[in-house]
């Protein structure tokens, strides 16, 4: 009865027709046309929640039946898979194809891009790069595939630093984990996934993505009971260290947790290897590093200066 039929024969119904249709009837046509659109709004925020309700509680009971997960952790996974798909699904909206990476993007760039065809460090550029960690990252994916042109491959360095900015949630959600509860922890992820600032640095190709991934992950690692994942968290610090030469202090701050935890056991053989693995990987790879250019620099040469540049403001305004 208060359905519209369309030229073509198609029929037009719903509850927002009876409602608008049927109060009009009545001689309530200005609230038949309001309860008509306050439905259609609120079936939309229902779609949202109360729409999927039953299919997650399903998705949470079969992860705590073939795992073993608890049921607030079940659910918060699920939380974690949506935001995840979200984040990647916004990130990708505002993706600016067709368009080349400018300035710091463009030199990571065009280092990698050298070292995927020559497979190994560049000779004319390696003293000017200590942070190389994101350009070795990217020269195996650019190794990997066969693009038409240098745009193309600009836009695979985007992607890459969006999907490492997205699952950088993943450690942040173990890591609040240690913390708080689950619900909580599920939050902190989702604060990172959709933080505008984040959001829009992963599309510039840069290393905050990576650099900020091996950073929570080399935390999580780290406060893990077991020695092995503590060992392996000093060797993704190294990375870590690689990928922004700054990141080298961080060893500091690590060292002291380290003592502190084990204070009562003696772990001094255990703090050697941590600290072994650290600097194995970190001055292994930059002296290969150097010998790809015998007028390269390293990153203790970097750190070092750093400090005489931070005593003595006057020299950064004469150099530059």
């Amino acid at each position: 009865r208060y359905r519209d039929v369309g030229e073509d024969g198609t029929v037009y119904g719903g509850p927002m027709y009876y409602l608008s249709k049927g109060l009009k009837e009545k001689g309530f046509a200005t609230l038949g046309k309001i309860s008509a659109i306050l439905f259609a709004i609120f079936c939309i925020g229902g779609s949202f929640g109360g729409g999927n309700a039953a299919q997650a509680n399903q998705a949470a009971i079969v992860l705590k039946d073939l795992l073993g997960f608890e049921s607030t952790f079940a659910g918060a996974v699920i939380g974690l898979i949506l935001a995840v798909i979200v984040g990647i699904i916004i990130r990708f909206f505002v993706f600016p194809f067709d368009l080349p990476i400018y300035q710091d993007g463009e030199m990571y760039f065009w280092y990698a891009n050298d070292m995927s065809i020559t497979k190994g460090f560049p000779e004319s550029e390696a003293n000017s790069f200590t942070n190389t960690s994101w350009p070795i990252l990217l020269s195996g994916f650019f190794s990997l595939v066969s693009l038409d042109n240098f745009i193309d491959y600009m836009e695979l360095q985007r992607t890459v630093s969006v999907l490492l900015s997205v699952f950088t949630a993943i450690p942040i959600f173990f890591l609040c984990r240690k913390f708080v509860q689950d619900k909580y922890a599920i939050i902190g992820s989702c604060l990172f996934i959709f933080e505008p600032r984040l959001l829009f640095n992963s599309l510039n190709g840069l290393p905050e993505p990576l650099f900020i991934i091996l950073g929570t992950t080399a935390m999580v690692l780290f406060l893990s009971r077991k020695i092995v994942l503590i060992y392996i968290s000093f060797g993704v610090l190294a990375l870590f260290a690689l990928t922004r030469y700054e990141g080298i202090v961080l060893i500091i701050p690590f060292s002291i947790m380290f003592f502190w935890r084990f204070r009562e056991r003696k772990k001094i053989v255990n703090y050697i290897i941590c600290l072994s693995i650290f600097f194995i990987i970190l001055f292994g790879i930059d002296y290969v590093r150097n010998e790809a250019n015998e007028e390269s620099v390293g990153i203790a040469w970097h750190f070092s200066n750093a400090f005489i540049h931070y005593e003595s403001p006057s020299k950064i305004v004469g150099e530059v």
